[in-house]
């Protein structure tokens, strides 16, 4: 990691419903991310069953450098960054906003 970098929080995607799998390579890797969760209940074998799934499919939030996730995306294609179709910057969350909203999406209560 650089000295100048400063982290940052970038929204990616994973397409192909990879965004649990990416969450479990970034947190082997100790790299800090977040997917807003909620319980949904599913029907198995004719059973209820409570289940926690991410709440918008393939949306990853991750803490790091830019440098870092260069080297974590690299030879991964399905990893990509979600940008701005306004401007085609990458979309970067300010660290006060996504505390707010981990604090807020972060909790699985149905309430």
């Amino acid at each position: 990691m650089l000295s100048s970098e400063k982290m940052q929080w970038f929204a990616m995607r994973a397409t192909y419903r990879r965004g649990m799998q990416i969450k479990e390579l970034l947190d082997r890797k100790g790299i800090n991310n977040f997917i807003p969760m909620r319980y949904e209940i599913h029907l198995k074998n004719g059973r209820r069953r409570r289940e926690l799934v991410p709440v918008i499919r393939d949306i990853v939030f991750v803490h790091t450098t830019q440098s870092e996730l260069q080297r974590i995306k690299y030879g991964i294609p399905y990893f990509q960054y979600m940008m701005d179709i306004r401007n085609g910057e990458k979309i970067i969350v300010p660290d006060e906003q996504m505390r707010r909203f981990i604090a807020v999406a972060g909790t699985y209560d149905e309430q």
